[in-house]
């Protein structure tokens, strides 16, 4: 796996992006949870940005602890 630099320029323009096997932070995180099956995402793994994803993350039982700390 790499860092996808350009997936996060492009993300930050509102256009989701994804090469395989390269990912942004907030998109590998969204992506191990959903398939993980952990929680269920509104949105696409390419779709958060890491304060998008706190977000959604901030109301979820089980969660919220861990996100109220970053």
């Amino acid at each position: 796996m790499k860092y996808a630099f350009l997936g996060l320029f492009l993300r930050f323009f509102g256009l989701p992006f994804h090469w395989k096997r390269h990912y942004f932070c907030s998109e590998f995180v969204s992506e191990l949870l959903a398939k993980s099956q952990a929680i269920a995402l509104e949105k696409r793994a390419a779709a958060y940005l890491p304060e998008q994803l706190r977000q959604e993350l901030r109301y979820r039982p089980g969660v919220s602890c861990l996100v109220n700390v970053v």
